[in-house]
């Protein structure tokens, strides 16, 4: 591993543990093994590291949308929310401290204003298509936004202290974001929910 990944790495963990805000070069020198001095050939500052951690977490949820809407059926949508939830807990100081951080750095905040409206387009068109293909009942398109928008919103907003600590995290975020495109469902598409709800039993 590359002292830029060793540095990446050991921020991404000590930003989680004790807060963007917290964290000094020195004690990411600590942790990862790598000198300030060394460290500053490749970040010459903790803003720099922030925006490289920023990236590879904006370029995780990138690729896993675009994998989406490869082919967005229910039993793929459903491997999607568990990965994303994944990707929210790897990088839970972003969204513990989304305010402080983008108020913090024009440069993040436009980047992620960006990346929130490409995300509430390709949910458009993951729901889009589930409406085409007769397993969303029939929406406007000021539905499907507000539709996607909610989705977006649950994602963001889920992470706090209290529901990290809980081992069925993962679940329950999966769960919330099913309950809420429920009401969207036609008669198809609740038959195939709740198929691929006994297929996957043993995760519900």
């Amino acid at each position: 591993m590359t002292n830029r990944d060793k540095t990446k790495e050991s921020a991404l963990k000590l930003f989680n543990e004790m807060g963007y805000a917290n964290v000094r070069l020195q004690h990411i020198s600590d942790d990862c093994l790598v000198s300030v001095g060394n460290m500053a050939y490749h970040f010459k500052n903790k803003q720099a590291i922030l925006k490289a951690v920023y990236e590879d977490l904006a370029q995780r949820h990138q690729s896993l949308l675009s994998d989406l809407n490869q082919v967005p059926i229910f039993d793929y949508m459903d491997e999607h929310f568990q990965k994303v939830y994944r990707v929210v807990e790897t990088y839970q100081f972003f969204y513990l401290d989304t305010n402080d951080i983008i108020r913090s750095d024009e440069e993040i905040a436009l980047k992620y204003t960006q990346y929130l409206k490409w995300e509430k387009e390709q949910l458009i068109q993951v729901f889009r298509f589930n409406v085409s293909r007769g397993s969303f009942l029939p929406m406007s398109e000021d539905t499907l936004a507000h539709l996607s928008e909610l989705i977006s919103l649950i994602k963001q907003g889920w992470v706090n202290p209290v529901i990290l600590k809980d081992p069925e995290a993962n679940q329950r975020f999966k769960t919330f974001i099913w309950d809420t495109l429920y009401p969207y469902f036609s008669e198809r598409g609740v038959t195939e929910y709740e198929q691929m709800r006994k297929l996957h039993q043993t995760n519900w």
